[in-house]
């Protein structure tokens, strides 16, 4: 599971701002962004966290500003291995080079090649958001300007609690919009440091078959996840504005443990 917290033209210096927290299985090995696509005549570089196991990334951003991140959605079941991986749509999707080209690629994409994704694409313009499901075809829409937040689920979901939770740390929109990037900054990373997690008896009953327990489904409504087996292997924080980032942090671990750094510059070497 990962959770993206989105404000979508809060603030007026970055209309862009995106604070999300990579949730995995410790043994499926990942390592943080890096240059995954090279400045080759139109085609911008691009950095991005690169999954060992499977390849592709769970988010990325160009050095033109297109951010492209990924959530999973939650199926109760274990993923379908046969199917490729959903971290090569955001690597794909990055090489598109802009949201409109992102745009017409998932129009002819075989959505059902893969498991259940969401894919969030933007450049400080425009946020779209598609959705492909395990029954339903994909779906393209346009995310509304505000503060939003996209868990395994759908955008703004009132079925997974840290949804509700991550909105009332995040507080009055009007009074992030008036933030600098500093104090916005460590609003994001409290946000996505909490631990507070629904008691078990609020959790509603999995599927007949389902390998998450009761116990298991409350703990991964924490923004941010510690079990014996899965938790938050790292966090990100990106500010863009159209046609460049300005802000790109990243968290190698735990954002309640570990600091942010600033690498931004690896869009530049």
């Amino acid at each position: 599971m990962c959770t993206i917290i989105i404000l979508n033209h809060v603030t007026a210096d970055l209309p862009l701002v995106i604070a999300a927290n990579r949730d995995e299985i410790y043994a499926r090995s990942a390592t943080g962004p890096q240059v995954i696509q090279q400045r080759a005549g139109p085609t911008p570089q691009a950095i991005g966290g690169v999954d060992e196991a499977l390849g592709g990334t769970w988010m990325g951003a160009t050095e033109d500003g297109l951010f492209v991140g990924l959530t999973n959605q939650r199926t109760f079941q274990p993923p379908n291995r046969e199917l490729r991986s959903r971290g090569q749509l955001v690597s794909q999707a990055l090489r598109c080079g802009s949201v409109a080209a992102i745009h017409d690629f998932l129009e002819t994409l075989e959505a059902r090649q893969y498991n259940p994704f969401n894919l969030l694409y933007g450049d400080g313009r425009t946020l779209e958001l598609a959705r492909a499901g395990p029954e339903a075809a994909l779906s393209i829409e346009p995310v509304p300007q505000g503060a939003h937040v996209l868990p395994n689920d759908r955008l703004d979901s009132d079925d997974f609690p840290k949804v509700q939770r991550a909105q009332t740390l995040l507080g009055d929109v009007d009074e992030l919009g008036g933030l600098t990037w500093h104090e916005l900054q460590q609003q994001l990373t409290l946000v996505l440091s909490d631990h507070e997690r629904p008691p078990v008896d609020q959790i509603a009953d999995p599927p007949a078959g389902s390998w998450l327990t009761k116990p298991l489904l409350a703990e991964l409504q924490a923004l941010c996840i510690h079990t014996e087996f899965y938790g938050t292997c790292s966090a990100t924080i990106v500010g863009i504005t159209p046609g460049r980032v300005d802000h790109y942090l990243f968290a190698a671990g735990s954002p309640c443990t570990e600091a942010f750094e600033d690498i931004t510059s690896l869009l530049a070497e």
